[in-house]
């Protein structure tokens, strides 16, 4: 962590002066927009945070990397911080913009359906599955390069005003110029990237490439030799139809149009892994599907003695077995995968009998089991579209007769009209894990809520926050 830190160009060691400097200069910038009509007093009071919690940083090791030392994957926890309400609402207003983008993947079903649609007759013998990862993605973008790219991205959308752009592009620069956190007692700056973390980085992250795309990619003479081309942020599935020397030039090419970005590559004929499928090429050129568990998978199946309502463990194992039958295509495949998810769930300690049911009823017709699921896709959505508020508690003991509840008098709000049309029909009931013993222990449920001394903007004598006596 400390040799990532000591990265001058990415990350620069602040004190408590600069850090007051920093939540002034936002809180300015927020009275200047409300001084300039630019937003509302609503507005205003929304992205204010008078008081905000300095973000701490956390190192995630990626154990899946065959390299050492292992590479940490830097994630930035700002809950609480000056600028975490403008990310929310940046992340609130852009996000619908990835969802016109063909090339951007929502999950792994939309990219079944796409290999299911579009390449049913098989693929030419020359095909090259290959799989791109864009190295340090979050933190490799420049700050100018990223907002002359959102600029650009919100000028081309007609969803837009030309007030909306400059007021989303100050705001983004103002989350992108402040990101403020602590490591080891120490304050940092981050001069360089979008801090994984922040609410609006992913969403940022996915327009940002996408303009390069459209800038470079797209528009090329190598484009068309790829005959399929999709992105799931950072990660990249092309089916390259080409040799492989002229592959190696297209991402030597890829690499010369920025200094920033940089790509690691890998590549077959027969089988290539992505997200959580391999895609598998057979001898007659046909796609079949499996699925894939990265080297480092641990089996973290819900534990059958976990304090949770019975039909959640019936959930889970539908769920599961159902999931199986989505993503492996090949029979064989399916039945063997189904035998390990078996023994999973038993190390787990669920009930042999009720794991053996739902797999003998779920992988034995596939057909009765995708019918299932489109039964409850029907259910869910028709729900959905009746419920208007959801209703967010900790999972207890009690659930169970807090809904009986609520569900049994929720009608007498439906009595009214008007009321009745930010009601709905019914309650969505949602719940949060409460902390158990893991989370009590583990240092991110402990750390500390650091915030700025108090005496940031105001006057008088108070104390520092970072001594000893304090």
């Amino acid at each position: 962590m400390n040799e990532m830190l000591d990265d001058t160009e990415t990350y620069m060691a602040i004190n408590y002066d600069k850090l007051e400097k920093v939540i002034n200069e936002v809180h300015n910038d927020l009275y200047d927009f409300l001084m300039c009509r630019q937003i509302d007093h609503e507005l205003y009071l929304y992205f204010l945070i008078e008081h905000p919690h300095i973000p701490y940083i956390k190192g995630l090791p990626k154990i899946h990397k065959n390299t050492f030392p292992l590479p940490m994957r830097l994630i930035v926890v700002g809950n609480g911080w000056v600028t975490e309400t403008i990310s929310l609402f940046l992340e609130k207003k852009l996000s619908p913009l990835i969802q016109g983008i063909p090339s951007i993947l929502k999950d792994t079903c939309q990219l079944l359906d796409t290999l299911n649609n579009s390449f049913s007759n098989g693929l030419p013998d020359t095909c090259v599955l290959v799989t791109l990862d864009v190295k340090n993605l979050f933190t490799s973008i420049p700050n100018n390069y990223g907002l002359e790219a959102i600029r650009q991205t919100l000028n081309d959308s007609i969803n837009f005003t030309t007030d909306e752009q400059i007021l989303f592009s100050a705001l983004l620069d103002m989350v992108l110029s402040n990101n403020v956190f602590t490591f080891d007692n120490r304050l940092y700056l981050q001069r360089w990237g979008v801090a994984m973390g922040t609410p609006c980085a992913n969403t940022y992250a996915n327009l940002v490439v996408h303009h390069w795309e459209k800038s470079f990619l797209f528009n090329s003479l190598h484009f068309t030799k790829i005959l399929l081309y999709k992105r799931f942020v950072d990660d990249i599935l092309l089916f390259w139809n080409g040799t492989p020397d002229e592959l190696t030039i297209f991402i030597q090419y890829l690499e010369s149009t920025t200094e920033f970005f940089r790509f690691t590559m890998e590549y077959s004929y027969v089988n290539i892994n992505f997200l959580d499928i391999t895609i598998i090429k057979d001898a007659r050129v046909f796609l079949s599907t499996s699925l894939y568990r990265k080297s480092c998978w641990k089996n973290t199946l819900l534990h059958f003695n976990s304090m949770h309502l019975r039909f959640i463990f019936r959930n889970i194992i539908k769920s599961q077995f159902t999931r199986l039958t989505r993503l492996c295509q090949d029979p064989l495949k399916l039945h063997e995968q189904g035998d390990l998810l078996e023994d999973l769930f038993l190390e787990r300690g669920y009930n042999p009998e009720m794991v053996r049911a739902s797999k003998n009823s779920i992988l034995n017709d596939t057909l009765e089991a995708s019918q299932f699921n489109f039964r409850r896709y029907k259910r869910f959505h028709r729900a959905t579209n009746e419920s208007k508020v959801t209703f967010i508690t900790r999972f207890i003991s009690d659930n169970k007769a807090i809904v009986k509840v609520i569900s049994a008098n929720w009608h007498i709000l439906t009595i009214d009209t008007d009321i009745k049309k930010i009601t709905g029909i019914r309650l969505i009931f949602t719940y949060k894990n409460s902390k158990n013993l893991k989370r009590l222990l583990c240092i991110e449920s402990n750390h500390p809520e650091v915030r700025p001394p108090r005496s940031l903007n105001k006057l008088g004598t108070y104390p520092c926050g970072k001594c000893n006596m304090c």
